[in-house]
Protein backbone atom coordinates (compact mmCIF):
# COMPACT_ATOMS: atom_id res chain seq x y z
CA UNK A 1 0.00 0.00 0.00
CA UNK A 2 1.55 3.29 -1.06
CA UNK A 3 -0.93 5.65 0.59
CA UNK A 4 -1.48 5.93 4.33
CA UNK A 5 -5.22 5.23 4.85
CA UNK A 6 -5.28 7.12 8.15
CA UNK A 7 -5.65 10.90 8.18
CA UNK A 8 -2.71 12.69 9.70
CA UNK A 9 -4.97 15.07 11.60
CA UNK A 10 -8.25 13.20 12.18
CA UNK A 11 -9.81 16.02 14.17
CA UNK A 12 -9.52 18.85 11.72
CA UNK A 13 -10.99 21.50 13.99
CA UNK A 14 -10.06 25.12 13.37
CA UNK A 15 -9.39 26.91 16.64
CA UNK A 16 -9.37 30.68 16.28
CA UNK A 17 -6.52 31.67 18.59
CA UNK A 18 -7.19 35.37 18.01
CA UNK A 19 -10.56 35.22 19.76
CA UNK A 20 -11.57 34.20 23.25
CA UNK A 21 -14.88 32.81 24.43
CA UNK A 22 -17.27 35.23 26.11
CA UNK A 23 -20.64 34.75 27.76
CA UNK A 24 -22.87 37.57 26.55
CA UNK A 25 -26.37 38.41 27.76
CA UNK A 26 -28.94 37.34 25.22
CA UNK A 27 -31.11 40.12 23.85
CA UNK A 28 -33.32 37.59 22.08
CA UNK A 29 -34.78 36.22 25.30
CA UNK A 30 -36.75 38.29 27.74
CA UNK A 31 -35.46 36.90 30.99
CA UNK A 32 -36.48 38.87 34.06
CA UNK A 33 -33.48 37.55 35.99
CA UNK A 34 -31.14 38.32 33.05
CA UNK A 35 -29.60 34.88 33.40
CA UNK A 36 -29.83 33.82 29.75
CA UNK A 37 -26.45 33.95 28.04
CA UNK A 38 -24.96 32.93 24.73
CA UNK A 39 -21.36 32.00 24.05
CA UNK A 40 -19.60 34.12 21.44
CA UNK A 41 -16.03 34.03 20.15
CA UNK A 42 -14.83 37.64 20.24
CA UNK A 43 -11.64 39.64 20.11
CA UNK A 44 -10.95 41.87 23.12
CA UNK A 45 -11.94 44.90 21.04
CA UNK A 46 -15.25 43.29 20.03
CA UNK A 47 -15.98 42.23 23.61
CA UNK A 48 -15.42 45.80 24.81
CA UNK A 49 -18.43 46.88 22.73
CA UNK A 50 -20.78 44.23 24.15
CA UNK A 51 -22.40 45.24 27.47
CA UNK A 52 -22.12 42.49 30.07
CA UNK A 53 -19.65 40.33 28.11
CA UNK A 54 -17.58 38.12 30.41
CA UNK A 55 -14.65 36.04 29.19
CA UNK A 56 -15.15 32.37 30.07
CA UNK A 57 -11.88 30.99 28.70
CA UNK A 58 -9.01 31.47 26.26
CA UNK A 59 -9.57 30.50 22.61
CA UNK A 60 -12.77 30.11 20.65
CA UNK A 61 -16.08 28.87 22.03
CA UNK A 62 -17.42 25.42 21.32
CA UNK A 63 -14.12 23.66 20.80
CA UNK A 64 -14.46 21.54 23.90
CA UNK A 65 -18.02 21.94 25.22
CA UNK A 66 -21.38 23.40 24.29
CA UNK A 67 -23.19 25.84 26.54
CA UNK A 68 -25.63 23.05 27.45
CA UNK A 69 -22.75 20.80 28.48
CA UNK A 70 -21.19 23.57 30.57
CA UNK A 71 -24.52 23.93 32.36
CA UNK A 72 -24.47 20.22 33.23
CA UNK A 73 -20.98 20.64 34.72
CA UNK A 74 -22.12 23.71 36.65
CA UNK A 75 -25.28 22.15 38.07
CA UNK A 76 -24.06 18.63 38.86
CA UNK A 77 -21.88 18.12 41.91
CA UNK A 78 -20.73 14.60 41.05
CA UNK A 79 -20.47 13.50 37.43
CA UNK A 80 -17.90 10.79 38.08
CA UNK A 81 -20.38 8.26 39.45
CA UNK A 82 -23.14 8.63 36.83
CA UNK A 83 -20.69 8.70 33.90
CA UNK A 84 -18.87 5.66 35.30
CA UNK A 85 -22.24 3.89 35.59
CA UNK A 86 -22.93 4.69 31.93
CA UNK A 87 -19.58 3.14 31.04
CA UNK A 88 -20.35 -0.01 33.01
CA UNK A 89 -23.82 -0.28 31.47
CA UNK A 90 -22.28 -0.01 28.01
CA UNK A 91 -20.28 -3.17 28.76
CA UNK A 92 -23.63 -4.92 29.16
CA UNK A 93 -24.87 -3.69 25.80
CA UNK A 94 -26.58 -0.44 26.78
CA UNK A 95 -26.22 2.55 24.46
CA UNK A 96 -23.41 4.64 25.96
CA UNK A 97 -24.30 7.84 24.09
CA UNK A 98 -27.96 7.58 25.10
CA UNK A 99 -26.94 7.12 28.72
CA UNK A 100 -24.65 10.17 28.60
CA UNK A 101 -27.44 12.19 26.95
CA UNK A 102 -29.78 11.14 29.76
CA UNK A 103 -27.44 12.99 32.14
CA UNK A 104 -28.11 16.19 30.21
CA UNK A 105 -25.12 16.22 27.86
CA UNK A 106 -25.47 17.10 24.19
CA UNK A 107 -24.24 15.01 21.26
CA UNK A 108 -21.27 17.36 20.78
Amino acid sequence: MSVDPYPRYPYNTFIDLWRDCYAVPSIHYHSVSRDVYLLRSLTAAEAATVPGARRTHKSACGVCSTLEDLEVYKNTTDLTTPVRNCGLKSLLGFDLKACIRSLGFSDA
